[in-house]
């Protein structure tokens, strides 16, 4: 009787403290999502739209979803999710900065628990919780967080496809039947893959490829994995003849090169070298130790291991290959999609390395104080412009105008919108009078000043810039002129109109 009730108090004693640990650390997951939170909020209308954001905008503000699609989308080289999920931010929210940045912030914040899970499911809790500490301080994620993209969207609807794959790989390995809202849910996180980004379509078929074959190796469930399979992308046939279309405009992004490589694991590391070295060191130091000591432990910890290794690497196998062989697809943004498989690596190789859990936290508490470190005082995320300033330029403008209805303005941009957006921003009547950004495009500016008799002109561009040639030109039709610089933008004014113009 004693024997069994020291059992019992020692079971006891052993429940209370695992019950003790998991409330501990779901506290310190609900403080990194409260953190995280305020890290993405916070400044989110500080800077300006630049341009990509402007053109998420003006592609979704048309009247109806028909023409977000015909006249706003196909045009474009992107899959309409995106474009429509905005159309109605719009109609329910409005376009300010705020309402437009706001559903990528929601996405990013909502990742933080959602690495946790992963990690927790493939290493442990304390793994997933540092995963999760370093994503939420993470300065590129923050960067992503507050734009007007579809990537923070991309890389959370990624994150659950890994999580519910995990889920039915483990089933199938198990011999247990797959549920059917996993493979619901599975399905339908495919479809709003493909459907939000390109990239998205490339990272379905990649996870579609591996559960077939996982399939293969244990010869279950075929018939369910084969629905897995082609479902989603049956859901995507409709928009097949638009993306030929699309496709065969051909693609802005430039062939990858190594050092396009190099630079995103640069970005992965939040534009940070120290952050790069530290990493690297970590990672190897890691790899050494299970080399020299292969505990079962740390076996466990490298098969797991897999799934973030595999998250990276074939997307960036895949991407690479399709841009070298038949159109360039590899971009640093497109492969965000991985950073919190970076993260996963990290926190994994740092328990590797350090079996004392002071040492384990003390390593993690320096790289999370580092990156904020570098997002307050070293990128000054919060305190200085880092995107295209097409807000100050239209606002110089407003408030040195002095002309009124005799005021000319042209612009250099993919869109008129893009300035004339702002211009509606801050209630003024002015709006672009036409686009210019090459040499020839003078003859249409010569017309429209001879037209117009403009008092004053001026000059705007952001992102694309004008064309030394077209300036120096309308500067022969004009007495004076100023150039205002900003980042990735600026303003000429051109005033005082010499004789015979």
């Amino acid at each position: 009787m004693c024997t069994d009730s020291s059992v019992n108090s020692s079971t006891r004693i052993q429940q209370a403290s695992s019950s003790s640990l998991r409330q501990w650390q779901y506290k310190f997951l609900f403080l990194l999502v409260v953190l995280g939170s305020i890290l993405r909020v916070y400044g989110i209308r500080n800077e300006s739209l630049w341009n990509d954001e402007l053109a998420s905008c003006y592609r979704s503000s048309f009247s109806t979803v028909e023409e977000v699609v015909t006249k706003g989308v196909v045009p474009d080289i992107h899959p309409p999710g995106y474009q429509i999920f905005m159309f109605f931010v719009q109609r329910t929210a409005g376009n300010s900065p705020t309402a437009l940045r706001f559903p990528s912030a929601v996405a990013g914040i909502l990742t933080i628990p959602l690495i946790f899970l992963i990690g927790r499911r493939l290493f442990n809790s304390s793994t997933g919780l540092a995963a999760s500490a370093f994503l939420a301080v993470s300065p590129v994620h923050i960067w992503l967080s507050q734009e007007a993209r579809p990537y923070t969207i991309m890389m959370l609807l990624t994150a659950v496809s890994v999580l519910l794959l995990k889920g039915l790989t483990d089933r199938l390995k198990a011999g247990t039947k797959m549920g059917g809202a996993s493979i619901a849910a599975f399905i339908i996180v495919g479809i709003l893959l493909e459907y939000i980004h390109y990239f998205g379509l490339l990272v379905l078929a990649i996870e579609t490829s591996i559960i077939f074959l996982y399939s293969i190796s244990v010869r279950r469930d075929r018939l369910k994995v084969f629905a897995i399979c082609i479902v989603p992308f049956l859901a995507f046939i409709p928009w097949v003849p638009y993306a030929w279309a699309q496709s065969a405009t051909g693609s802005y992004i430039a062939a990858p090169s190594l050092r396009t490589v190099v630079l995103l694991f640069f970005e992965y590391m939040s534009w940070s070298k120290t952050m790069m070295v530290v990493y690297g060191i970590i990672v190897l130091s890691a790899l050494f130790s299970y080399r020299k000591k292969k505990r079962n432990s740390e076996k466990a910890v490298f098969g797991s291991l897999a799934v973030p290794v595999l998250w990276i690497v074939l997307p960036l196998v895949v991407s690479l290959s399709i841009s070298m062989v038949f159109i360039p697809v590899f971009t640093v943004r497109n492969m965000m999609v991985a950073l919190p498989a970076v993260f996963l690596i990290l926190s994994a190789a740092i328990h590797i390395i350090f079996s004392r859990g002071w040492l384990r936290y003390s390593v993690m508490a320096g790289l999370c104080c580092y990156m904020l470190f570098s997002l307050f005082l070293v990128r000054k995320h919060y305190t200085e412009p880092h995107r295209h300033q097409f807000r100050e330029a239209v606002a110089y403008t407003v408030n040195h105008s002095q002309s009124g209805s005799r005021t000319m303005i042209v612009a250099s941009a993919w869109n008129t919108f893009y300035f004339d957006y702002y211009f509606q921003e801050f209630s003024s009547d002015l709006t672009v009078d036409l686009l210019a950004v090459e040499p020839g495009d003078f003859i249409d500016v010569r017309k429209m000043i001879i037209l117009k008799k403009p008092a004053e002109l001026w000059f705007l561009w952001g992102h694309l810039e004008p064309h030394g040639e077209l300036t120096d030109s309308i500067s022969t039709m004009f007495n004076k002129q100023e150039y205002h610089p900003l980042l990735n933008a600026g303003v000429w004014r051109f005033s005082e109109p010499s004789a015979g113009n």
